[in-house]
């Protein structure tokens, strides 16, 4: 014969835990009801619940490059109106050129909007988006273009003025130049001046950009360009155009040595014209890749998004049927705890 310990305590402790694993199924039936898809992946699919992690990396993949991409389109778009307005700029200039031709009067004039170009040029090359400077290249920190009119003087300048001075052997204000001959004048433009805008003067005195473009990662496997870089060769010939007018001392010039500056500025206009459509034409490019890129992403997506909804998708007729039987089972177990709660041995007393 032997004793039994016999609590209220002991025969309700089966009873609370079975409430609590009927709370937690409830919890999860209810969730999966709400959301339409299964709670836990692993405990119901088993190893099947490999396929869904790799499609939940991929979307997460999809999302972060769409994100990127949309950031690129940005990008592409705010480039492609700053090289708008600098082919405007640029051309308006050029219809300026051909009509200052043999005009000596407008000598000031042409020179002063020459000098407004090259300052609208500089805002429109150093422009940012985001706070990444768009013609910077991969180098968006810093600013591309120096400013040619800095208070201080800028070393472009500076060093267009030693070129100028070293060739003539006077600075451009200076009256003298009036005696330069169209030859010298030729020869210079083509010389010690057309070297202030090339390598190396160029990137030491005039650009902070990288000569390598910003890329973007738009596809598993596709990378494009989304931007350009001051130190392309259509922006140093507008620039160079602009200086020459502005700075060369083209109201004190005689006729002949003018029109040669003129005529050098109108060819360098046309031909930066032509060029930095061709870097416009570049970025439609790009743009046109993004968005066929993002098309693709968005039908894989729908892809996987099916593919998940067909994995993970719960028959709310069967979850239904499973959360009133928890209800169910839930309410009974609650009536047995109540009862056995009331058990004492003070009522057998």
């Amino acid at each position: 014969m032997s004793n039994f310990f016999i609590s209220t305590n002991a025969i309700s402790s089966p009873t609370r835990t079975a409430v609590m694993r009927l709370q937690s199924d409830l919890a999860r039936v209810q969730n999966e009801l709400a959301t339409g898809r299964l709670a836990d992946a692993g405990l119901s699919l088993g190893a099947g619940t490999a396929e869904t992690l790799t499609l939940r990396q991929t979307q997460s993949w999809q999302s972060a490059v769409a994100a990127t991409n949309a950031i690129a389109t940005s990008r592409l778009d705010a480039g492609q109106s700053a090289l708008s307005g600098m082919v405007k700029s640029a051309q308006d200039f050029q219809d300026q050129l051909v009509g200052s031709l043999g005009a000596g009067a407008a000598r000031g004039t042409i020179g002063g909007s020459a000098q407004s170009a090259l300052a609208e040029l500089t805002n429109q090359i150093n422009v940012e988006f985001s706070g990444v400077h768009l013609f910077g290249g991969d180098n968006g920190a810093a600013a591309p273009l120096a400013d040619y009119y800095a208070t201080a003087g800028s070393a472009g300048r500076q060093g267009v003025m030693a070129a100028f001075s070293a060739a003539f052997g006077v600075a451009p204000g200076d009256a003298s130049v009036a005696s330069i001959t169209a030859d010298q004048m030729s020869q210079f433009l083509d010389g010690a001046f057309a070297a202030q805008f090339s390598d190396p003067s160029w990137t030491a005195n005039w650009s902070g950009a990288s000569s390598r473009n910003a890329a973007a990662q738009i596809s598993s496997d596709e990378t494009v360009e989304v931007g350009a870089n001051a130190n392309e060769k259509p922006f140093r010939q507008v620039a160079e155009a602009y200086v020459m007018v502005a700075d060369l001392g083209g109201d004190r010039l005689n006729s002949a040595t003018f029109q040669v500056v003129l005529d050098k500025a109108a060819t360098l206009v046309g031909t930066a014209i032509s060029g930095l459509a061709a870097i416009q034409s570049r970025l439609g490019i790009s743009q046109q890749r993004v968005t066929s890129a993002g098309e693709r992403l968005s039908v894989q997506g729908n892809i996987i998004a099916n593919r998940l909804t067909h994995i993970e998708r719960v028959d709310p007729y069967q979850a239904t049927t499973a959360a009133n039987g928890l209800i169910t089972q839930l309410q009974a177990s609650y009536a047995a705890t109540a009862q056995i709660q009331k058990l004492s041995i003070l009522n057998y007393l």
